[in-house]
């Protein structure tokens, strides 16, 4: 009598495992978690051990070669890798999960009182189908659940980090949305000084038309039309094409909580900072109105 396999219990229950472990492997990476991005990676997954299994190739270096193309694919459709080392590392990661997952499983499954009591729930069912999908049930509410807990959770960390900042340069002034940004790390290399990101395309009232458009052909890397006050240095990020961003001291800058401060030093960006519009302004890393001052001394 040879072996039934349901096919849409083998694809749910590994997909169920495989969103957990690629869970695991962004946390393991300290990479962002996209659940759009998981539940893909995971389908996938799912679809290649239903592939494996309808195929009949039960070869340990068949099967090996098929798990680490699959687990090359999950990785690359989940966590995004510029190069090789980086996807490398991140299956590197899926499979140590897997490892953990799989011990940890056995322990409670076949060691503890739940495990004993999952075994006798599953056991007493005619068909084990309807277990899996009332699993599979509270795993996609588990999904819901932690995704409107990561929008909140960042929806509300945005809202304790951001400002409103007013900058004041030549009797003009521009207020805008700032976001304290543990990322931005860009300091001034000849004076020392914090240098806070602001998009150019909000600031053309604050600069006057001709220092914006000035400034605008040399963030494109016009050099030869840098205006007088305003320097490069270098930065790699804020989709600068020759690796440096107009840098240039504002008179005042001040902070809605009360905060002033003198002459700090504005990075002008040509992207767009914020996807969403809640800010247009990074303040710096070392931005802390209760420690540190703005201007980076």
């Amino acid at each position: 009598m040879g072996t039934v396999i349901y096919v849409d219990v083998l694809f749910l229950v590994n997909w169920m495992m495989d969103a957990v472990l690629l869970i695991l492997t962004g946390r393991l990476l300290k990479r962002r978690i996209r659940l759009g991005r998981i539940s893909l990676a995971a389908a996938l997954g799912a679809l290649w051990a239903c592939l494996w299994a309808a195929s009949g190739l039960y070869g340990f270096i068949g099967r090996l070669a098929g798990v680490v193309c699959a687990g090359l694919l999950m990785a690359r459709v989940a966590y995004p890798a510029d190069t090789f080392r980086e996807l490398l590392r991140a299956l590197l990661c899926l499979g140590f999960a897997a490892v953990l997952m799989g011990g940890l499983i056995h322990i409670i499954y076949d060691g503890t009182a739940f495990g004993r009591f999952l075994r006798l729930w599953l056991g007493r069912r005619e068909e084990g189908a309807i277990s899996v999908w009332l699993l599979a049930g509270a795993m996609g509410a588990g999904f819901i659940a932690v995704a409107c807990g990561m929008r909140y959770r960042a929806a509300s960390r945005s809202r304790e980090l951001m400002q409103e900042v007013t900058l004041y340069c030549e009797g003009r002034r521009l207020t805008v949305t700032a976001l304290w940004d543990s990322g931005n790390q860009l300091w001034d290399p000849f004076t020392g000084r914090a240098v806070h990101i602001l998009e150019l395309d909000v600031c053309k009232e604050l600069l006057g038309r001709e220092r914006w458009t000035a400034i605008e052909e040399t963030a494109d890397g016009r050099e030869e039309n840098l205006p007088v006050g305003v320097r490069l240095i270098p930065c790699r990020s804020m989709g600068n094409p020759h690796g440096f961003i107009p840098v240039m001291a504002v008179d005042q800058m001040a902070i809605a909580s009360g905060e002033r401060f003198d002459h700090p030093l504005i990075g002008f960006s040509r992207t767009v900072l914020s996807s969403d519009q809640n800010y247009q302004m990074l303040l710096h890393s070392q931005t802390d109105t209760k420690r540190r001052s703005l201007n980076g001394y």
